[in-house]
């Protein structure tokens, strides 16, 4: 039977007590005296200050409960560590929505296994980041720590003192391996990246695929060269093989730039996309944790941010539900779903998921088959 409340102070304050202690809501619904999983979206969709106190609540929460699975981790007996690893994995995945500023990744690095080559786009690195004078070294910047001993606490090597941004890129886990950027920076559009192009090893392994870890160092303004203000990235990545392909199909060299496309039409072109609205869908990561998926929004006007779009969606044709977040910090996105109430009957599978849009001013469909897990 749904409880019917009132929302006062003190069960506000309750409720964000316990968001903040690392609880979630679905447990804290399902204790006495205290409101519906329904009656609190109720409130967050009609009370601006709730929402946003519980929006607070759930970043410090998300915070406590990463503390407690790394204590947890630290702890744990080798059969605990994979589930606490997957577990800790999907909460720090979460702290990179909810606050960005402190966990999200800085990088973003992706196999293209049609052109061959390794991308690491670094988000947020600018001549502006870097203490003046800074500058990014185009065509240089890769730290091979392979051909040059280095450990750590000694002095900066000589070749990389005169770079105000560069990075490494090895493989933890093995000892005979080749690696090579060899267009050191590049840049296209504002944004700085690089490309490994080569990437080989010798080692027998059980897997295809090995773990590579990219860091990237820059000078901030605290004028220390080599202040970790970029961050750091480990991926799991397959071996190169053959030449690298940076023509056509695949990101251009930066000495060629994209060419621009003007805003026209013709017989022979499609129109403009005017509307700002979009959006997609985000698979919370990891097996442990389950029962919910995000759909990230973008381009809403700042009067909508607050209370978001108002949502339709479904999953397998049948209704579905959540809450609306938005995050304190700058984000390339506006404030995202975290679809958390789904059909009772759903069984871990793929299904074709919807979710309709609308901001007052523009409406958005997006559709695309997901492959959920429902805690079953």
């Amino acid at each position: 039977m749904t409880k019917e409340l009132t929302l006062t102070t003190s069960l506000s304050n309750n409720i964000c007590q316990k968001l903040m202690e690392g609880k979630p809501l679905t447990q804290i619904c399902q204790e006495k005296d205290l409101p519906s999983l329904t009656t609190i979206y109720k409130w967050i969709n009609s009370n601006p200050s709730f929402a946003k106190q519980i929006t607070q609540a759930r970043k410090v929460g998300c915070q406590t409960y990463l503390d407690k699975m790394i204590t947890e981790l630290e702890t744990a007996s080798h059969k605990d560590v994979p589930i606490l690893r997957e577990k800790l994995h999907h909460y720090r995945w979460l702290a990179q929505k909810l606050l960005p500023a402190l966990y999200g990744d800085k990088q973003e690095i992706v196999q293209d296994t049609k052109c061959n080559v390794i991308w690491v786009d670094v988000k947020g690195l600018s001549e502006k980041t870097l203490a003046p004078p800074g500058f990014v070294p185009l065509g240089e910047g890769f730290w091979n720590i392979i051909e040059v001993s280095y450990e750590l606490g000694q002095e900066t090597p000589e070749e990389i003192k005169d770079w105000d941004t560069y990075y490494v890129a090895y493989m933890p886990k093995l000892t005979d391996y080749k690696i090579d950027v060899s267009r050191g920076w590049e840049k296209q559009n504002g944004n700085y990246f690089f490309a490994i192009d080569s990437l080989d090893w010798s080692e027998v392994s059980d897997s295809q695929s090995e773990l590579l870890t990219v860091t990237v160092w820059d000078k901030g303004y605290d004028g220390v060269k080599g202040t970790l203000n970029q961050g750091s990235l480990s991926i799991e990545v397959e071996q190169l093989s053959g030449e690298p392909n940076r023509g056509e199909g695949c990101r251009p060299p930066a000495e060629e730039p994209e060419p621009l496309v003007e805003n026209t039409t013709s017989e022979k072109s499609e129109p403009a996309d005017e509307n700002p609205l979009k959006a997609e869908f985000h698979l919370s990561e990891g097996d442990v944790l389950c029962g919910f998926f995000f759909i990230d929004v973008f381009g809403l006007n700042e009067s909508k941010k607050p209370l978001g779009p108002s949502l339709t969606a479904t999953i397998d044709g049948k209704p579905a539900a959540g809450t609306w977040v938005v995050p304190d910090e700058n984000t390339d996105y506006d404030g995202f779903f975290e679809i958390n109430e789904w059909p009772e009957s759903l069984t871990d599978g793929t299904y074709s998921v919807t979710a309709e849009l609308d901001d007052g001013t523009n409406t958005f469909t997006l559709t695309k088959d997901l492959t959920l897990n429902a805690c079953e």
